[in-house]
């Protein structure tokens, strides 16, 4: 009876490492399915280790890791991250596996590791309960309301805009909602961007993609405008969704991009913002965590330390994924339009509201000020790009919600832009 409990612990022990040995593969990988198969082969190692003493065992599960891992990077599980970082996170993961094999193959060592991760995931959900009477995320929302109503110029926020989605196809992420879309159309708009795009402060009614549409629909164009907006996506990770995504003869890709090809750019030593801009899996849980808790919003402001630099390899990144994303459009018939977006830091004039939202962001203006010049010339050099940095400097009040986010009067701005400037690409009505 004591030897079957033994084994029971072993087994529960096994598995909760092997479990912490799935999450690498998990949040770096770019196919769950070949992911997953990682750890299973951990967990049977540890069985079989446990069940025999053969010395040679252990070699011999090493280099079954080795070439495991080694054949799972070349069946496609490997990272999403950039072509200049991919080789990089290809070698740490490949090598990661057999370094939690070595480290934690003995039985006691294993189960006092297995003890820490449940120890730590229980220490987490208490400093969650605890800080949570603070709250200092809501308090850092409430402060940007409160500038806000300190000045008559500042947008009225939509108290909460009715948002839908839809599937995506051969996507795991769902599409928001375009309001008036005609039943039958010659060609579309796809409008490709991060979050200014997916427009979540606003309702449906009110993005600049809905916006587009009517103002097609008003005069006379068979035209489908589509908002294919990904929350904190930057060019990198657009030109992967673009390629989902069949574009006929004749339609136009737009890109609004700038802002978050800079921040990606601008880094600091914060690790997990740094991954986060690389990794799409990454990104979303981390996002999920500052997004959703009080600790992770802590522990990301804790390693936001240092001197912000400029990562000039996330600047080839952006290059590389608008050159394939034109490329895509280009052999599909369609025409491929980039587009510089505008942000509070653009503006030749800022207003007073601007002016403190500015003042209150401390260094980070400053960075992207350096580097969203590059970025823009850039994508000013392709054909057919657009430049909308300026389009809200004529405006008595202010779109702006923070630094970038706009509300739906600055959506109508947008819109009236685009539709000015698209329909030279488009059928005669």
């Amino acid at each position: 009876m004591e030897l079957q409990k033994i084994k029971s612990a072993v087994s529960v022990s096994s598995l909760i490492v092997a479990g912490f040995g799935a999450v690498p593969w998990v949040l770096f990988g770019a196919r769950l399915e070949l992911a997953l198969i990682s750890p299973v082969l951990l967990f049977v190692m540890f069985a079989v280790n446990d069940r025999f003493s053969k010395k040679y065992l252990s070699f011999v599960s090493l280099a079954i890791f080795i070439v495991a891992e080694i054949v799972l990077v070349r069946m496609g599980a490997i990272p999403e991250g950039s072509q200049s970082y991919r080789l990089i996170y290809q070698s740490t993961l490949i090598a990661f596996l057999p370094a939690v094999f070595v480290v934690t193959r003995a039985q006691k060592i294993r189960k006092v590791v297995a003890s820490n991760l449940v120890l730590l995931s229980l220490g987490l959900v208490v400093v969650e309960v605890a800080i949570s009477f603070v709250a200092p995320k809501q308090i850092v929302e409430d402060q940007l309301v409160d500038l806000s109503s300190r000045f008559a110029e500042a947008p009225a926020r939509e108290v909460k805009p009715l948002l839908t989605t839809k599937p995506r196809k051969f996507s795991k992420y769902r599409m928001r909602t375009t309001t008036d879309q005609p039943e039958s159309y010659s060609h579309r708009v796809l409008f490709f961007g991060g979050s200014t795009t997916f427009d979540a402060e606003v309702s449906d009614q009110f993005t600049y993609s809905s916006q587009v549409q009517r103002l097609f629909n008003d005069s006379g164009y068979q035209i489908r405008v589509e908002n294919h907006g990904l929350t904190g996506a930057a060019a990198i990770h657009l030109t992967r969704e673009l390629r989902k995504v069949k574009v006929n003869e004749g339609d136009v890709v737009v890109f609004l991009i700038g802002v978050n090809e800079s921040k990606n750019s601008v880094v600091s030593k914060n690790l997990i913002r740094r991954l986060a801009m690389r990794f799409e899996n990454f990104d979303r849980f981390s996002s999920w965590i500052f997004d959703n808790t009080n600790t992770g919003y802590l522990l990301n402001n804790a390693l936001d330390v240092g001197k912000l630099s400029i990562d000039e390899r996330s600047i080839l990144d952006t290059e590389n994924a608008l050159r394939d994303a034109r490329e895509y459009v280009g052999n599909q018939g369609g025409v491929f339009v980039p587009v510089i977006q505008p942000h509070a830091f653009t503006r030749k004039i800022p207003l007073p509201y601007e002016t403190a939202v500015i003042d209150s962001m401390g260094d980070f203006p400053d960075s992207i000020n350096s580097v969203y010049p590059r970025i823009s010339e850039m994508i000013l050099g392709y054909e057919n790009s657009l430049d909308a940095k300026n389009i809200f400097d004529d405006l008595s009040t202010s779109p702006y919600l923070d630094w970038c986010h706009v509300d739906k009067l600055g959506n109508e701005r947008i819109a009236e832009f685009m539709f000015k400037n698209l329909k030279a690409h488009l059928a005669p009505k």
